[in-house]
């Protein structure tokens, strides 16, 4: 009990704080994420965890290490974005553009990324698993994507 009652005040700082920290950016993506613009907006590490994050254009963004498990990135622009070390399990990318995008060591378990625009994107070390959903006739591995440990490659429909 007197954990709740801590947790939520420290979570509000923290949000704060970065608010701060990370600048306008920051703020423009969890106050306004459905089509905000965030064109070439840093925003390493942020807690985006279940952001609502459709139609946004971040073009160019540095989401490196960010934290966007299940959040909605639908028809977002993410061409030409930096996603290295970035979590979006879980996340929905359906019909977003991330052509020349980084998603190196990503964790890309359980997202969806049917018709999303995947053209000379960076999948190198990205993890996947047997419910992460691709474009028709994309190859993660083509692209450097691993399956997750302890799925084969039958699992996978290869």
């Amino acid at each position: 009990m007197w954990l709740r009652r801590i947790a939520r005040p420290l979570l509000i700082v923290v949000l704060i704080f970065l608010a701060f920290r990370l600048g306008k950016p920051y703020a423009d993506a969890r106050n306004r994420g459905k089509g905000a613009q965030l064109r070439k907006a840093v925003l390493v590490l942020a807690p985006l965890a279940g952001a609502d994050l459709s139609g946004a254009n971040l073009a160019g963004a540095n989401l490196s290490g960010a934290h966007l498990e299940s959040s909605d990135l639908r028809d977002a622009n993410l061409r030409g974005a930096n996603l290295t070390n970035a979590n979006l399990a879980g996340a929905d990318l359906r019909g977003a553009d991330l052509r020349e995008a980084s998603l190196r060591r990503a964790v890309l378990s359980d997202a969806d990324f049917r018709s999303a625009l995947m053209h000379d994107v960076d999948l190198s070390y990205g993890m996947y698993n047997t419910k992460t959903r691709w474009p028709i006739g994309f190859k993660p591995t083509a692209a450097g994507a691993k399956p997750m440990a302890g799925i084969g490659a039958d699992d996978l429909g290869k």
